[in-house]
């Protein structure tokens, strides 16, 4: 029954997390105008715990396979608009920050 059953979504990346971060990083310089490098710059190294996750795998073979799911949008189409997101609902992300989003969690989470 596949309606019963968890079905993961990807893209098909596998990224270490550093490679995410530094790409998330060149894409907050050119949106919000910074010089090259920047945003990279805020990025703190510190060491590993045990049990680390070093990247995230996700698998989309049962999804793709058994409903026929295909991404719509690059991974970088997707990245560039969940940034865009948060850019343009910077209240949304000041709630959350602050902890005040627990009054909103009935209406926007």
């Amino acid at each position: 029954n596949i309606v019963s059953r968890r079905c993961d979504k990807s893209r098909f990346n596998q990224l270490k997390n550093i490679e995410l971060a530094k790409i998330l990083c060149k894409k907050m310089d050119e949106k919000l105008g910074y010089d090259f490098g920047r945003c990279e710059k805020l990025i703190v190294y510190v060491e590993d715990r045990p049990g680390h996750d070093l990247r995230y795998a996700i698998d989309s073979s049962k999804i793709c396979n058994e409903l026929g799911w295909k991404p719509k949008l690059s991974f970088d189409e997707t990245l560039s608009k969940t940034i865009d997101w948060y850019l343009n609902n910077q209240v949304w992300v000041k709630n959350i920050r602050s902890g005040n989003f627990k009054s909103l969690k009935n209406n926007h989470i």
